[in-house]
């Protein structure tokens, strides 16, 4: 059964709370969610600041991936 988009968003802030930085790859494998992206734009559009950035990172062979880090702006 899958969790309601509204547990979804509480869980996802819990971990914001417990983690300084967050990856998509991390949250789904902490929360098992299969649209992070989703839920933190949801967050973002009740008042969340959550901040983003790109990484870039180059691999051992020189292949080259992007992803985003997002963490809770603190004030």
């Amino acid at each position: 059964m899958e969790k309601s988009r509204l547990t979804q968003k509480k869980e996802l802030l819990a971990l914001f709370e417990n983690a300084p930085v967050l990856t998509v790859q991390y949250i789904q494998h902490k929360l098992c969610l299969n649209s992070p992206r989703k839920r933190i734009s949801d967050l973002v559009h009740d008042g969340f600041p959550i901040e983003s950035r790109w990484i870039q990172h180059i691999g051992v062979h020189g292949e080259v991936t992007r992803y985003k880090e997002y963490w809770l702006r603190r004030h």
